[in-house]
């Protein structure tokens, strides 16, 4: 990609992405499949199969970020998936016959019985079938992503604002929801045997690396983002691969005793006892991983992480700042005893919400001492960034809208008042509801936000990121 490839109309930059990816996954692939059978069970091929799996993993993380956009055909997801579902098994055996090397056993009857099992690992890895079977799969995959990113779509109304945000902007809508989720993911960890709340986390972690991933060589301030990122998901993996080889013990100790029940051995109970004592020491490993997760990542222990992510979300929405809309938003406890020289303007607005999803249009009827206004606006994204645009619209268009905003409306005063710092504040007191809440407009994510006392007195908590104190989830 080039380097103004952050400055492209999202619409554009999103699939020239996806085809680099796509194309890269494609690469990746057929460097493995050229491998002969002697060089996969020999183990040469295993870092083709690492290049390979992390690919279209890459892939297949944009294509699910950039669903709406892309709109890439769910037959062709589905076989993306399968495909990287066939290398699963040799991925998890590789992982943990390293991490059986590793240990260092106390007995040699643990000592023998993690040789044997190892040894089985092993060959799963080098299982030279997985190419053939996942072949198919992967190549349909490939050509179907290649085809339906190679070309842009758009389809809307001729009268609707043609605005198209650049890749830079859009993206710090996406990176901020993702790194919400991935908050709130750390927050439910609350035990070492919180396995789903661990797995969930992990893979927020790995969605947010691969959203910043593609635009790293572009904008400097992704690189420590993905370097905590990185460092997490391998914290949270390597307890992952832990509980992995734990179940996978069980099914070595079955294979053992069907092996034993033919072939009875001296050593059957030696390995078996072996067996025990390995999973003892992987349950003391798990617990260990936990406690170095916990101390390094969970309470304020990412606060280093979110500084990354949060300067790299700021550097994205100052590159794409045509369009977007940054600021904070309070709840009240009350309307605020705001200074008369600090108001400079009070209106009534009556608004109302279309029928839509992933992207937001509102028109609003806007009253104040020198007539009637009729705005309408579109908005994408949640949290303290998103992308907007706004137009002024005819009394005769208004109308027509408004008959389809019916079930999703409200109305509210709205003051503007500057504080002692120049920085306007929009406090709305609801008039069909009894709700109170102030917005500030800043220039970058990182700015002050810091209410004046008058304001201040009456804040409840922040409410910038809770879906339920949005416009337009207060109008339903």
């Amino acid at each position: 990609m080039d380097a103004t490839s952050l400055d492209e109309p999202a619409i554009v930059a999103v699939r020239r992405i996806a085809l680099d990816l796509a194309n890269d996954a494609s690469a990746r692939w057929h460097d493995l499949a050229s491998s002969s059978p002697a060089e996969r069970a020999g183990g040469d091929a295993a870092e083709a199969l690492h290049d390979y799996r992390v690919a279209l993993r890459t892939l297949r993380s944009w294509l699910r970020a950039h669903a709406d956009v892309l709109a890439v055909p769910g037959k062709v997801r589905t076989r993306l998936r399968r495909a990287a579902a066939a290398t699963n098994g040799a991925r998890d055996a590789e992982v943990l016959a390293a991490l059986l090397a590793k240990v260092a056993a106390p007995s040699m009857r643990s000592a023998a019985a993690a040789r044997w099992w190892s040894d089985r690992l092993v060959a799963d890895a080098n299982d030279i079938d997985v190419i053939e079977r996942s072949g198919k799969s992967v190549q349909r995959g490939l050509a179907g992503v290649i085809k339906a990113v190679s070309v842009v779509h758009v389809e809307q109304p001729l009268d609707a604002p043609w605005h198209f945000p650049s890749l830079a902007a859009d993206l710090a809508t996406r990176v901020r929801a993702q790194a919400d989720e991935l908050r709130e993911r750390l927050g439910a960890i609350d035990a070492s045997e919180a396995v789903e709340a661990q797995h969930k986390a992990r893979i927020a972690a790995k969605n947010l690396r691969y959203l910043l991933e593609p635009v790293s060589k572009q904008l400097a301030e992704a690189k420590p983002a993905r370097k905590h990122l990185k460092a997490l998901q391998d914290s949270l993996g390597d307890l992952r691969d832990l509980r992995v080889a734990r179940a996978a013990l069980i099914d070595a100790v079955e294979a053992r005793e069907r092996y034993e029940a033919l072939h009875r051995s001296d050593e059957s109970d030696s390995l078996l006892s072996g067996f025990t004592t390995l999973d003892a020491m992987l349950h003391e490993a798990g617990d260990d991983g936990y406690r170095a997760v916990h101390d390094q990542w969970l309470a304020d222990g990412a606060a280093a992480l979110f500084e990354a992510v949060d300067a790299a979300i700021a550097a994205l929405a100052e590159r794409g700042r045509a369009g977007v809309e940054i600021e904070r938003k309070l709840l009240l406890g009350a309307a605020p005893d705001v200074p008369a020289a600090a108001v400079t303007s009070v209106v009534e607005i009556d608004q109302g919400y279309l029928p839509g999803s992933r992207i937001g249009e509102r028109v609003r009827r806007i009253t104040d001492g020198d007539g009637v206004r009729y705005v309408r606006t579109v908005k994408m994204g949640r949290g303290i960034a998103r992308i907007e645009v706004e137009e002024e619209i005819d009394v005769a268009l208004f109308a027509q809208l408004w008959a389809l905003t019916d079930g999703r409306r409200l109305r509210k005063q709205r003051t503007r008042a500057v504080d002692e710092q120049s920085r306007t504040w929009e406090i709305d007191v609801f008039l069909d509801r009894d709700l109170v809440v102030v917005e500030i407009e800043l220039d970058r994510v990182d700015d002050d936000a810091t209410p004046p006392p008058w304001i201040a007195a009456q804040v409840v908590r922040d409410v910038t990121d809770e879906p339920a104190y949005s416009n337009a989830q207060l109008a339903r």
